[in-house]
This record gives structure tokens, C-alpha cells and sequence, in this order.
């Protein structure tokens, strides 16, 4: 994959070429389009473009737009919603494909940015043994491992019970590019099938060293947000996480997940 990330003007957002800017998420993972003004309605009809926009598990959604999310932090929260590594719900059987986020409140210059990390690079880094190796295996994902822990507890409410899915540790992105589709928030455990779990040794080992290809400095972007700017990322490229680097300050963002 090219760069992470790309910044883009548009100012005829809903008449955009969507086979250019679904292109340059194809190379670079992440979009980031400056000074937008976009209200609710706008927002849904834009992410149509891209697929269709699903209802959300969890959190707070606006009573007329139910595909929008809003995920705030309030001044006297410590965590954030996702505050972990993630892939948005890869517990899903049919996780989506894309996540758009527009801010409604930023906390300041250089707070409360959002990092990214590329799954394709990750994949191409392994040696070719560990290739052959993790071809094999699935991931189980659940909704009630690290990132449960993030969410309020009336969030978590909204759907009490456990959502399991698995899913190919290596996704096949298109015809020249594998991804490692490894979510740390979702993770429950690492399988050869859906149901006979890799030994303890075996797993830790493997886990180990797919952070420690992810997470290098020159695999990860991190993108700082202004008034205006409109941000869609592929799920099954790239990794997120927001920075929780502010208190006593609030953080509104509007969400859409597209599959």
C-alpha cells in the first residue's frame, strides 16, 4: 500500500467522483477531506455513496438519523468510546468496510487526534514462514473483551449479551494486496477453527509478534483534527485509535460504519 493517509479539498462533496475517492482508499487506507460543512442528513447521504450505512450495537444514535453515532467525551470522563487499537466491529459476522467520523466539538489544537496503523503493511513484514502459518488461523472477536471496559455502562446496556464472530486472521483485499485483520480491542482468542483454540504459548508467542509489526513508528499515522474535516478510513486496511490526551475538556464526533 502507498502512504497512510491523504488529504484531499472537495467542495462538491455529494456530487464526488466516488470511484477516485474509493481509489485513494484502495492506496492510502485514509481520507481526510477538509472544510466540510455537513449537517445530518447531508452526512447519511454522503456515506451512501460508499455502501450501506448500518445501525450501531452500541452507543448514543440521533433519534431521526438512527446510522449516526454520536461518541462524546464528556469533561469529567477519563476513558474514551474505542480507546483502544480496533478494527470497528469486528465481532460482527459482516463488520463494515468503511467508518466515517465528522467532529461536532474538538477539546484543542493537537488533542484528541486519532492514530492509524496499516494491516497490509503489517502482512507484506512477515517472513514467509509466518505467512504460511497464520493463513491458518481465525480470530475469535467479541464485544466483551478489552474494549468493553470503554464503553459507559449504559452503552454496554444496550446489548447485554455477548456477540461472537471469526474471521480469517489474513483477509484478501484485492487481488495483490493481504491484510493482517487482527482487532487488540475485539481479540478473544486465536484458533485453527471455530472452535479448537491455539495453546496458550502458541498464542502469545504469535500475538507478540503481530503488535510488534503493527505498531512500529513508520507504520502508524496520526492525524490531527480541525473544524471541517471529514475522515473515512477502510476497516480492513487500517487499524485506529483515538489519543486520549485532554481532560476537563469535551470531544463530540459524529459516526457512520458502512458495509
Amino acid at each position: 500500500m502507498k502512504r497512510l493517509g491523504i488529504t484531499i479539498t472537495d467542495k462538491n462533496l455529494l456530487k464526488s467522483d466516488i470511484k477516485n475517492l474509493k481509489k485513494k482508499l484502495v492506496d492510502h487506507g485514509v481520507l481526510i477531506i477538509k472544510k466540510q460543512k455537513l449537517n445530518n442528513k447531508k452526512l447519511i447521504k454522503f456515506s451512501k455513496l460508499f455502501g450501506q450505512p448500518i445501525v450501531h450495537n452500541f452507543s448514543k444514535t440521533i433519534s431521526k438519523y438512527p446510522e449516526i453515532m454520536t461518541i462524546i467525551k464528556e469533561k469529567k470522563d477519563k476513558k474514551m468510546f474505542g480507546g483502544l487499537w480496533h478494527s470497528d466491529s469486528t465481532y460482527l459476522k459482516k463488520p463494515p468496510r468503511y467508518t466515517i467520523l465528522y467532529p461536532k466539538v474538538l477539546p484543542g489544537k493537537k488533542l484528541g487526534g486519532t492514530k492509524f496503523a496499516c494491516m497490509i503493511n503489517a502482512y507484506n513484514n512477515l517472513d514467509s514462514k509466518t505467512k504460511k502459518f497464520v493463513e491458518k488461523i481465525y480470530v475469535c472477536n467479541s464485544s466483551q473483551t478489552k474494549l468493553y471496559n470503554y464503553r459507559k455502562v449504559k452503552e454496554n446496556n444496550k446489548h447485554k449479551k455477548e456477540i461472537i464472530a471469526y474471521h480469517n486472521l489474513v483477509k484478501k483485499i484485492s487481488k495483490n494486496n493481504k491484510a493482517l485483520y487482527y482487532s487488540p480491542g475485539h481479540i478473544k482468542s486465536l484458533s485453527v477453527s471455530s472452535s479448537k483454540i491455539l495453546k496458550p504459548k502458541r498464542n502469545k508467542y504469535l500475538i507478540t509478534k503481530i503488535k510488534s509489526i503493527l505498531f512500529k513508528r513508520n507504520n502508524i499515522f496520526t492525524h490531527e483534527w480541525e473544524k471541517g474535516d471529514l475522515v473515512i478510513w477502510d476497516n480492513y486496511r487500517t487499524l485506529h485509535c483515538p489519543i486520549n490526551n485532554f481532560r476537563n475538556k469535551k470531544r463530540a464526533m459524529l459516526r457512520i460504519s458502512v458495509r
